[in-house]
């Protein structure tokens, strides 16, 4: 099982390492990290893979030593990876599906890599009214 931790690390030096050290504790692979300086210097989304509870721990352990934030407002934030057909147009398909939804996106990456097809990263905000069930329906009916 995969969970995406969305954190938000003090900015010193080993903080990263301080949050991989304890993922690494629970027997976790970090499977994916995502981070973009230009657009929140704090914000670090971690990828873990282990069994249903070690990354539960995982999550109270990161939590109680601040790298997990409560939040106010309940939204979530959740990092989903789309391949999509490297051609004029792919992403708005992808995007009017986000805006349908009425999600919104709060990191972006993607790379051309040679291949026919492109994978896009994106961190999405998911309002308390989740619908991510159907979201994620109508968005595999057009790409992977």
């Amino acid at each position: 099982m995969k969970k995406t931790f969305v954190t938000t690390l003090p900015d010193h030096v080993g903080s990263f390492l301080k949050a991989s050290r304890l993922i690494a504790s629970f027997g976790l692979n970090i499977t994916r990290v995502s981070y973009n300086k230009a657009i929140d210097s704090h914000t670090l989304f971690i990828e873990a893979e282990g069994d249903e509870f070690q990354l539960m721990r995982v999550g109270a352990m990161l939590k109680d030593i601040g790298y997990i934030l409560e939040e106010e407002k309940k939204n979530e934030v959740m990092l989903i990876e789309f391949r999509l057909e490297d051609k004029p147009g792919s992403v708005c398909r992808i995007i009017e599906i986000i805006k349908k939804y009425n999600f919104n996106i709060s990191y972006i990456s993607s790379q051309e890599n040679g291949s026919e097809y492109q994978y896009f990263r994106m961190g999405l905000f998911i309002p308390p009214e989740n619908k991510l069930e159907e979201f994620l329906t109508e968005a595999s009916s057009v790409c992977y």
